[in-house]
């Protein structure tokens, strides 16, 4: 969706358990400093793409994601413009929220979408 935003016009933008950036993706995943062609076809610096963005943006990593590490929402988060929030639900991996948090999940979104200048996490 980041590299993408530049050539659409969207209200708001929903980003949920998004990795910074491949090389950072390779590193941590194998534990050695790889270059990132060796794993992907493209850099997929998502947190350059970031930067770019001229809509309001809803970042949303659960703290127990055992595929894309939690630690890489604020990270996005930090490089977006404002105005950006953050939401990192307890007990919710990489692919469930809408089972988890059902009800929550889709109230959360649905307030961000409705006013995407206002916090939507309680």
């Amino acid at each position: 969706a980041l590299h993408t935003l530049d050539e659409l016009d969207v209200r708001s933008v929903t980003l949920e358990a998004v990795f910074p950036s491949a090389n950072l993706l390779g590193d941590d995943g194998v534990g050695l400093d790889l270059p990132p062609s060796w794993f992907f076809e493209a850099d997929w610096d998502n947190l350059d793409a970031a930067t770019e963005t001229h809509s309001p943006s809803f970042v949303i990593h659960g703290l127990a994601d055992d595929f894309i590490d939690p630690r890489y929402g604020p990270m996005l988060h930090a490089a977006l413009p404002d105005p950006r929030h953050l939401w990192q639900p307890e007990g919710v991996g990489h692919d469930d929220i809408h089972r988890v948090l059902r009800e929550t999940y889709g109230e959360v979104l649905g307030r961000f979408h409705a006013d995407p200048y206002t916090d939507p996490v309680p």
